[in-house]
């Protein structure tokens, strides 16, 4: 039986006591048309496979997507986006995985569960709020290079954790104090 054509299924959702329709199940993973990607694949793999030469991409790169993610002021309205601190706790759970992993540990299972922590919290904000759809553009950057993040490779892992951090450092700049 398909629970959600019987008509005597109803559900509570925020707004009262409506059913859901099916619109409403629609694949949360999906991405938004409105998110545009800051990384290209050839970026991703310059960032993970960081060397003297590319280290200036990694600093445009994580510059760019702060800037995206962090508060925008229009007229004299400031609209915030990610909250440092939100950002700084995702930074955190991966210095975490770092400080605790040594050569034999999957680090790269542990880091991957940062995916669904970030989801989590974008799921948490109104739908179409201007934070929400930065933590998808977050959300959907990052996933995309743990994507392509080679699990028997640490310098992946490093130079992961050195964008990340540069991200954080740059967001600070268009972040309100928090």
């Amino acid at each position: 039986m398909n629970w959600m054509n019987n008509p005597k299924v109803r559900f509570k959702n925020k707004g009262g006591g409506s059913s859901m329709g099916k619109s409403q199940y629609q694949n949360q993973s999906q991405k938004s048309p409105s998110i545009t990607s800051i990384l290209s694949i050839e970026d991703i793999n310059k960032i993970l496979n960081l060397n003297s030469e590319t280290v200036g991409i990694l600093i445009k790169k994580a510059d760019e997507l702060a800037k995206e993610i962090g508060d925008k002021i229009e007229g004299r309205r400031r609209i915030e986006q990610i909250p440092a601190s939100k950002l700084r706790d995702f930074y955190d759970y991966a210095v975490q995985i770092k400080e605790s992993s040594s050569e034999d540990d999957n680090w790269y299972l542990r880091l991957m569960l940062l995916k669904p922590k970030m989801t989590y919290h974008a799921s948490k904000e109104r739908e179409g709020s201007d934070k929400r759809k930065a933590l998808e553009l977050f959300n959907n950057e990052i996933s995309r290079m743990l994507d392509k993040m080679d699990k028997n490779n640490n310098d992946h892992f490093k130079n992961f954790m050195t964008f990340f951090e540069a991200v954080v450092a740059y967001h600070k700049k268009y972040a309100k104090s928090n």
